[in-house]
Parts: structure tokens; C-alpha cells; sequence
């Protein structure tokens, strides 16, 4: 006799429950922000609570962890409202996105074109923000360039006060 183990059901959210648990996932953005600031803190030695070494490397410590356990949740939640929004047939599966992953939007595109042709609604979106960003990095190369600009005179200062 063979034992039949009975399908589990899925709990059926309603619109409330997922905006509630899109408010949960916001406070735990705010709260990785606020652990990023600790860690931030006990490296520039601004902590006004610690006063050793070790302790800031505890508090840094502390924050870090902190923020990979919120990152790792925020992360689980939202491929599960991403997964019902895909079951709902509201957004497309991400194996329809192509190699670039412009499409998460839900857009549809022309197969002759990159870009994409209608949005969810069917509206025409020649100037769709992803497409546009995903061309033109010319804000990154500037703010890395200064970065590297900001090191090198850091490097030149400090090799200056130890001669």
C-alpha cells in the first residue's frame, strides 16, 4: 500500500498582504542603510561609543553581519513577491529577458529591435530608462576617474609625510 503524501497549498496572498509585506521589505532597506552607516562610522573612527581599536573592529563587525542577514532576507523577499507577480502573469520570466536583461520591465520588443516596442500597457516606450542607462556610463568613467584622481593624491601625500 503505498503512502500518498497530500499536495501542500500555497497560502493566497491578497493585495493587502503583499503591500504590507513590500512595507516590511522598505523598513529592512532603511535598516541596511542605517547598519552601512554603522560600519562607515567605526571605519572614519567617528563612533563617539568606542574608544579602542578593538572595539571599533567589533562594532564594524557587528554591522557588517548585520547587513549581509538584512540583504540575505531582503533578497528571499523580493524574488517571492517577484515569483508572484511572474505567476500572475504580470511581469515576464526572466529566461524571456534578453542578453542585456532590458526587459524585466515587462516590456515586449519588436525582433528586429533592442528596444523596446509596447510596456504592460501596451503604450508605446521609445525612451524606456533601462535601455537609455544600459548605453551610456559616461557618469560612471567620470566619478571613477575622480576616485582615482582623489587615491593618487592620497598616495602622493602619504608617501610625502613618511620621506
Amino acid at each position: 500500500m503505498e503512502d500518498t503524501i497530500a499536495p501542500t497549498e500555497q497560502p493566497t496572498f491578497s493585495p493587502e498582504d503583499r503591500i504590507r509585506q513590500l512595507n516590511n521589505i522598505d523598513k529592512l532597506v532603511a535598516d541596511m542603510v542605517e547598519s552601512a552607516g554603522k560600519a562607515v562610522q567605526a571605519l572614519a573612527n567617528a563612533d563617539p561609543n568606542a574608544s579602542t581599536l578593538e572595539e571599533h573592529q567589533t562594532i564594524f563587525s557587528d554591522a557588517v553581519s548585520k547587513y549581509f542577514t538584512l540583504l540575505s532576507t531582503v533578497d528571499v523577499q523580493l524574488r517571492r513577491q517577484i515569483y508572484a507577480l511572474q505567476e500572475a502573469g504580470l511581469v515576464s520570466d526572466a529566461s524571456t529577458q534578453d542578453s542585456q536583461g532590458a526587459l524585466g520591465s515587462g516590456a515586449v520588443r519588436d525582433q528586429n529591435s533592442t528596444m523596446p516596442i509596447r510596456d504592460l500597457l501596451g503604450e508605446t516606450s521609445p525612451l524606456d530608462i533601462s535601455w537609455l542607462n544600459s548605453r551610456n556610463d559616461s557618469v560612471g568613467r567620470a566619478i571613477r576617474q575622480e576616485l582615482w584622481k582623489e587615491l593618487e593624491h592620497a598616495l602622493d601625500e602619504g608617501r610625502s609625510t613618511d620621506s
